[in-house]
C-alpha cells in the first residue's frame, strides 16, 4: 500500500506528468490524500508537461530545476517555492501566489504570469522575454539581470522592485 501510494506520488507529481491534468479534485483522486499534503512536496529536476495543477497549495515546494512547460498553474500558491533554474516556457501562471518565491535563472519565456502575486519574489536572471506580466505585482521583487525583451508589464506593479540594471524603482 505504501508502496504503490509513493509510486503514485512520484507519477503524478514529482517524476513524470506527461499530459497530466491535475485540479485540485483531480489530485485528491490521483495520489489518494489531500491536496493540501502537497506543501511537503521536495523534489529537484521534477518533468511535469502540460500539467494541470490549478490552485495546488504548493508553498515551500523545492522544485529547482523542474521542467514545467506549459503547466497551467492558475492561482496555484507557490509561495516561498524554490523554482530557480526552472523552465517554465509558455506556462499559464495567472493569478498565481508567488510571494517570496525563487525564480532565478527560471525560463519563463511566452510564460503568463496576469495578475500574479510577485511581491519579494527572486526574479534574478530570469528569463521573461515576451512573458505577460499584466497586473502583476512586483512590489520589492529582485529582477536583476532579468530578460525583459517585449514582456507586457502595463499595469504591473514595480514599487520598491530592483531592475534589471541593478536600479531600484521608486
Amino acid at each position: 500500500m505504501h508502496t504503490e501510494r509513493v509510486r503514485r506520488i512520484l507519477a503524478a507529481v514529482a517524476g513524470i506528468v506527461i499530459g497530466g491534468f491535475l485540479g485540485a479534485s483531480g489530485v485528491r483522486e490521483a495520489l489518494g490524500f489531500d491536496p493540501d499534503t502537497l506543501i511537503q512536496l521536495r523534489t529537484t529536476n521534477a518533468v511535469a508537461i502540460t500539467a494541470d495543477l490549478w490552485g495546488a497549495p504548493l508553498n515551500g515546494a523545492q522544485l529547482r530545476g523542474a521542467t514545467l512547460l506549459e503547466a497551467f498553474l492558475r492561482a496555484a500558491d507557490l509561495r516561498g517555492a524554490d523554482l530557480s533554474a526552472a523552465n517554465l516556457n509558455n506556462a499559464y501562471l495567472g493569478y498565481a501566489d508567488l510571494r517570496g518565491a525563487n525564480l532565478a535563472g527560471a525560463n519563463l519565456y511566452l510564460a503568463d504570469l496576469d495578475e500574479a502575486d510577485l511581491r519579494a519574489a527572486d526574479l534574478r536572471n530570469a528569463d521573461l522575454r515576451n512573458a505577460t506580466l499584466y497586473g502583476a505585482d512586483l512590489r520589492g521583487a529582485n529582477l536583476t539581470g532579468a530578460r525583459l525583451n517585449d514582456a507586457d508589464l502595463r499595469r504591473a506593479c514595480l514599487s520598491r522592485a530592483t531592475m534589471p540594471d541593478g536600479s531600484v524603482h521608486p
